[in-house]
């Protein structure tokens, strides 16, 4: 769970939208998981709260229990990273930089991922 809800998180952050099972590709011998098709960058949709299903639960609920302890410092090394190398993003800068504050914060990033919304 932890891997996949970092990757949707990171869909999110660059504004890959589709999170369907079919663009993530687990390799259970090394314990990883690869998001794939992703090429479609800097999507307009808001918010991630499209992803209605089952799963879309399972990480909220992930979220509310393991942010801090686990999500939060990886999202704080993303943002320290980026914000290191931010000159080679080009025209993903402005749109990254927008989207951080919305996973910065474990109140922001669950809303993320409210289905009743």
């Amino acid at each position: 769970m932890y891997q996949f809800t970092l990757a949707v998180i990171f869909r999110y952050l660059i504004g890959v939208g589709d999170a369907a099972v079919r663009n993530f590709i687990w390799l259970p011998n090394e314990l990883k998981l690869y998001s794939v098709d992703d090429e479609n960058w800097m999507g307009e949709k808001p918010q991630v709260n499209y992803y209605k299903s089952e799963r879309t639960s399972m990480i909220r609920g992930y979220l509310i229990e393991k942010y801090e302890s686990m999500i939060q410092p990886v999202v704080i090394r993303w943002k320290k990273s980026f914000e290191d190398n931010k000159i080679h993003f080009g025209k993903l800068t402005d749109f990254v930089e927008n989207r951080f504050p919305h996973i910065l914060q474990k109140d922001k990033v669950v809303v993320l991922f409210d289905v009743n919304k």
